[in-house]
C-alpha cells in the first residue's frame, strides 16, 4: 500500500475516533492530507445563499452547467476540490458548486424514539440510498467484519471506502456499527473462556479504532446453545457498556420463536428479529409472511419486552424456477423483470405479499411498499424499538415515504 495512503487512512481514523464517538484513534495529525481534508465535507448540509447557484459538471467557472438551485433550498455536500463543493442537490443529481454561495449548518442529533437501522453493504444501491434516505435513518451497520468457530475476528473491507461512509454517517449524526457475521455457532469461542475474553477485547478495540457506537452482532443461523451465547455477550457487554457503547444481537425469527430467549435479552441492548432472510417453503411462497410473523412477536413478546425488539425486514425479492435455488433480486431488480417479461403483479391476501409468473414455471415473491406498510403496523401494534433493513438499496423506493407516515405516530408503549 502507498505510503500516502497509508497516512490518509490512518487521519481517517483518528478523524473518526472523535467525530463519531469513539476512543483516541491510532495517530494524530497536525495537517491531513488531501485525502483527509475531501473526506471531512462528506455528509456536512448547508443552504443555498444566492438567489440561483449555478450547479456545473466539474468545480471550475467554465465547466458545463447542469442545474441550478434556489437560495434556501438545503444540499448535502459529498466532495471539496479547493473553494469548489461538489452537493446532491436533488435525486439523483449531483454536480460542483462554490463555497460562497453556501452556509453551512450542524446536522440535529437523531431522536432514539424509533430506529431504522439498516445493513449497509457499500455498493452502488446502497450508498444511493444512503445518499437520498439518510435523513430517515438512525443508523447504519456497514458489513465486512466476520467471526469464526474460534472467535477469530477479521475484515473484508476496504479501510478507505469504510472510512469515506463512516465520515458520510457521521456527518448526518447516524450511529454507526460493526456488523460482525457469525455464519455457523462458534463452538469453540463459547467453549473457552480465554478465547472469549480475547474476543471481546478484540471487538472493544476495533470500535474504538472505527469510532463507532457498538457492535451488531449478525447470526446466520438458529442458535442452540442459547446459554452458552447468553453468557458471552452478557461479558461483552458488560465489556463494552462502562465505554458508552452498545450490544445489537440479531437473529433469525425462528431463533427465538418457542424458546425463552431471556439469557440474549438480558445480554444485550437491542435484539434484530430477522425475517425473509430465506424462503420460508422449499417452493415459491412469500419471503415474511404477515401472519407468521404477527403470530411469531406474539410469542416471542411473552418472555422479551417491546422495547428491546427491533423488527428485521429483507426488502427484495427471490425468483422461483422449477429447479435449483431461487436467485435473490432488490426491489428495482424485480420491477424490472416484470417490465421485461410482461408479468401483472398479483397480491396475496393471506400472507399479504406482491408476486408474479412469468416463462415456463418462473415466480418471484417480493417485498414492497404495501407489503412492508403491514408489517411497520406490527411495530405501533406491539411496542417495538424500530426496525432495521436487512440490506439497504434492494426496498422499494416509496417504503421512506411509509416511514416517514408510519414512525409519525406515536408509539405504544
Amino acid at each position: 500500500m502507498a505510503k500516502g495512503l497509508v497516512v490518509a487512512i490512518l487521519s481517517i481514523l483518528f478523524y473518526l475516533s472523535n467525530l463519531l464517538g469513539g476512543g483516541q484513534g491510532p495517530v494524530r495529525t497536525a495537517d491531513p492530507p488531501s485525502e483527509q481534508q475531501s473526506y471531512v465535507v462528506l455528509g456536512q448540509t448547508a443552504y443555498i445563499t444566492a438567489e440561483k447557484a449555478i450547479v456545473r459538471r466539474g468545480p471550475h467557472s467554465g465547466d458545463t452547467p447542469v442545474g441550478t438551485v434556489a437560495k434556501g433550498a438545503a444540499v448535502t455536500i459529498l466532495d471539496q476540490k479547493g473553494n469548489w463543493r461538489r452537493i446532491r442537490y436533488a435525486p439523483g443529481a449531483d454536480g460542483w458548486i462554490p463555497s460562497y454561495v453556501l452556509e453551512f449548518t450542524e446536522t440535529p442529533q437523531r431522536g432514539q424514539d424509533q430506529i431504522v437501522l439498516a445493513h449497509f453493504p457499500a455498493d452502488p444501491p446502497a450508498i444511493e440510498s444512503l445518499l437520498e434516505n439518510g435523513g430517515s435513518l438512525t443508523g447504519i451497520a456497514p458489513w465486512g467484519w466476520h467471526l469464526d468457530s474460534y472467535g477469530n475476528l477479521s475484515t473484508s473491507f476496504q479501510p478507505e471506502v469504510l472510512g469515506k461512509h463512516l465520515y458520510f454517517a457521521g456527518n448526518q449524526k447516524l450511529k454507526t456499527y460493526a456488523l460482525v457475521r457469525l455464519d455457523a455457532s462458534p463452538v469453540k469461542l463459547l467453549e473457552n473462556e480465554y478465547l472469549q475474553e480475547k474476543t471481546a477485547r478484540e471487538i472493544l478495540e476495533s470500535i474504538k479504532e472505527w469510532g463507532l457506537k457498538g457492535v451488531y452482532l449478525d447470526l446466520n443461523y438458529i442458535p442452540r446453545e442459547e446459554e452458552k451465547l447468553g453468557n458471552f455477550l452478557k461479558n461483552l457487554k458488560a465489556l463494552l457498556d462502562p465505554e458508552g457503547f452498545q450490544t445489537l444481537l440479531a437473529l433469525p425469527m425462528e431463533g427465538l420463536s418457542g424458546k425463552s430467549g431471556s439469557a440474549l435479552s438480558s445480554a444485550a441492548d437491542y435484539l434484530i428479529v430477522k425475517t425473509g432472510g430465506k424462503p420460508e417453503r422449499d417452493g415459491p411462497g412469500p419471503l415474511a409472511s404477515y401472519p407468521v410473523i404477527k403470530e411469531s412477536l406474539k410469542d416471542i413478546l411473552k418472555r422479551i419486552p417491546g422495547e428491546k425488539l427491533i423488527l428485521g425486514l429483507r426488502p427484495g425479492g427471490f425468483d422461483w424456477a422449477r429447479m435449483g435455488a431461487p436467485a435473490e433480486l432488490s426491489y428495482q431488480e424485480i420491477m424490472q423483470l416484470a417490465a421485461r417479461r410482461g408479468a401483472s403483479v398479483k397480491w396475496d391476501a393471506e400472507s399479504r405479499s406482491p408476486y408474479f409468473q412469468y416463462g415456463t414455471g418462473h415466480e418471484v415473491w417480493f417485498e414492497n411498499r404495501y407489503s412492508l406498510k403491514h408489517k411497520l403496523d406490527l411495530i405501533h401494534d406491539f411496542g417495538l424499538a424500530g426496525i432495521a433493513f436487512l440490506r439497504l438499496g434492494q426496498e422499494d423506493p416509496e417504503i421512506w415515504n411509509t416511514i416517514s407516515t408510519s414512525f409519525n405516530q406515536p408509539i405504544a408503549r
